[in-house]
C-alpha cells in the first residue's frame, strides 16, 4: 500500500463513563506529512479500517449539519488552491519557498477544520452517558482519489520484552485492530453528489420531459460515509460520533443483510408453484443468484443495491411484470435499505448450515443436502454418509470395535 498523506493531525477528548463533561485538548499544529513513522501508522490504520468498514451514510445537508459547513468551508478553500496551482504550473516551475508557504496555509486551514470536527464530537458525546474519551485522528490523504478520515482511538496496555535484558516492560499503545470510532469520507463521491443537488435546485422550476425523469429515477445512490460498526456494539454509545459528523440515511450491514436473505424465503414461499420440489428448485436456484451476488460485492467491497439484486431475482416470466420481488418488499414494508454493505459473516451462512443435537455439533455445506446429508422431516433424523476412513477408525477405537 502506498498512500498520499496530505494532512493530518491528532486532538483529544477527556470523558468518564456516566459524565456528561468532555475536556478537549488540541494538538498546536499537524503532523509532519512526509514523516515515516506517521505514514507507516497510517497506512496500517487504512489496512485495519478498511477490513471492518461495514456501514454506510451520507451527510446532512449544510444548513442542517454544521460539520457539512466547516467541510464545505475548508475543501473550497483546497478546490481553489488547486486550481491556481495547476494555471501556475502551466506558466512557470513553482520556488521552492512559495511550496513551503503554500504547504502552510493547506496545513493552517486543515487544522482549523480539525478543531471545529472536535468541537462538534466534543458537543455530541456529553449527551452519551456510556461514551468515553479518547483520541481523535484526522487524516486528508489520497489513494487514487482523496479521502478524510476520522478515528477516535484509545491506549490500550500492551507488555513487552527489552532484548538487551529480558526484562518485561508495559507501553500504552494503539490497537489498530479495536477502533472505537471511525468513519472515512470519499472526497470525490461528495462532492459529485453535492455537484448534482446544486444542479437540481438550479433545474427545479424547469419542466423536464419523462425520459429524463425516468433516468433520473434508475441512478442509484452513492454513499460518501463509510463507518466501522462492531458487532454487538451499543448503538447509544457510538451514536454522538454519527451526530457529530451529521451522518444521514446510516445503513447497517448486518440486519439490512439478513433482512433480505429472510425476504427472499418469503417471497418464494409465497408464489403458487405445482409442486413442492418446484417450489425448493425455485428457491435454490434464487439463493444461489443473491449467494453469488453478495460474494461479488464483498470481494469487491462494494454496495449491495437492492433495486439490482431484485431485479436478478425476479422472474423473467413472459406473463410477469415489472420487478416482483421489490414489489413484495414494498408491499410486505420490509425494511432494507436502497443501498447497504453486505455482511460477509451472514453471506457466509448461506453456505453452510450449523447447528447442536444434544451435545453434538453438526456442520455441512448446503450442498451436501440429499448428496452426502439426509433429512428426515418427519422423524427429526439426520443422516451422514460417505464417513472416511479417519473419522471411521475413531468411531470404532472408541467402540472398542
Amino acid at each position: 500500500m502506498s498512500v498520499e498523506i496530505l494532512n493530518a493531525v491528532m486532538h483529544s477528548v477527556k470523558k468518564a463513563k456516566d459524565s456528561n463533561v468532555a475536556v478537549p485538548t488540541y494538538r498546536n499544529n499537524c503532523f509532519l506529512p512526509t514523516n515515516s513513522l506517521l505514514i507507516s501508522f497510517t497506512e496500517s490504520l487504512i489496512e485495519a479500517y478498511a477490513n471492518q468498514a461495514n456501514t454506510w451514510g451520507d451527510l446532512k445537508e449544510p444548513n442542517l449539519n454544521i460539520f457539512h459547513q466547516k467541510l464545505i468551508a475548508w475543501h473550497t478553500f483546497e478546490q481553489e488552491e488547486q486550481e491556481e496551482q495547476e494555471e501556475q504550473e502551466e506558466q512557470e516551475e513553482q520556488e521552492e519557498q512559495e511550496e513551503q508557504e503554500e504547504q502552510e496555509e493547506h496545513s493552517q486551514k486543515f487544522y482549523a477544520f480539525s478543531k471545529d470536527v472536535l468541537v462538534q464530537i466534543v458537543e455530541k458525546i456529553k449527551d452519551s452517558n456510556k461514551a468515553t474519551g479518547g483520541y481523535v485522528l484526522l487524516i486528508h490523504y489520497r489513494d487514487i482519489t482523496d479521502f478524510l478520515l476520522i478515528v477516535m482511538l484509545k491506549l490500550e496496555t500492551r507488555y513487552g520484552v527489552n532484548e538487551d535484558d529480558l526484562e518485561i516492560f508495559s507501553a500504552e499503545t494503539f490497537n489498530m485492530d479495536n477502533f472505537h470510532e471511525a468513519a472515512r469520507l470519499d472526497m470525490k463521491i461528495w462532492s459529485d453528489n453535492r455537484q448534482e443537488d446544486q444542479e437540481d435546485q438550479e433545474d427545479q422550476e424547469d419542466q423536464e420531459d419523462q425520459e429524463d425523469q425516468e433516468d433520473q429515477e434508475d441512478q442509484e445512490p452513492l454513499h460518501c460515509l463509510l463507518f466501522v460498526k462492531k458487532r454487538g456494539s451499543d448503538d447509544d454509545v457510538t451514536r454522538y460520533f454519527r451526530n457529530a459528523l451529521g451522518c444521514a440515511n446510516y445503513s447497517e450491514s448486518t440486519p439490512n443483510t439478513k433482512k433480505l436473505i429472510k425476504a427472499l424465503d418469503s417471497f418464494v414461499a409465497q408464489k403458487d408453484f405445482a409442486t413442492d420440489t418446484l417450489r425448493m428448485q425455485y428457491l435454490f436456484e434464487k439463493r444461489e443468484v443473491l449467494h453469488d451476488y453478495l460474494v461479488r460485492k464483498v470481494e469487491s467491497r462494494e454496495c449491495v443495491s437492492l433495486k439490482n439484486i431484485t431485479e436478478l431475482i425476479s422472474s423473467t416470466a413472459e406473463d410477469s411484470e415489472g420487478n416482483e420481488f421489490l414489489s413484495y418488499i414494498r408491499e410486505k414494508n420490509i425494511q432494507i435499505d436502497e443501498t447497504f454493505n453486505p455482511n460477509p459473516a451472514k453471506v457466509r451462512e448461506m453456505e453452510r448450515i450449523t447447528g447442536k443435537i444434544d451435545k453434538a455439533s453438526v456442520s455441512f455445506p448446503v450442498q451436501a443436502i440429499d448428496t452426502s446429508v439426509f433429512y428426515d422431516e418427519v422423524n427429526r433424523k439426520l443422516t451422514l454418509t460417505g464417513v472416511p476412513d479417519s473419522l471411521h477408525n475413531k468411531i470404532k477405537n472408541y467402540l472398542g470395535t
